[in-house]
């Protein structure tokens, strides 16, 4: 879950997002998310799910090497 984690961190940072606004865009708690980014818990699919609608990007992007994430615009 480390490459995870790293990933949403990187996905984040490119938005210029803040982790409260990641989590309020994801729909979880601030608390939750930061734990998430630290690579602390383990993360269900439906929470994964949440947090790349929330970061515009595919769940995909989240197990990829990260020079192949790149942030979509709506």
């Amino acid at each position: 879950m480390v490459l995870v984690a790293k990933n949403i961190y990187r996905q984040r940072i490119i938005l210029g997002i803040t982790q409260k606004e990641a989590a309020k865009r994801s729909g979880i708690s601030n608390v939750y998310y930061r734990k998430i980014e630290k690579g602390n818990v383990n993360v269900q699919t439906e929470t994964l799910h949440k947090i790349a609608d929330g970061l515009n990007v595919n769940i995909r992007d989240f197990f990829q090497d990260y020079k192949k994430i790149k942030a979509r615009i709506n």
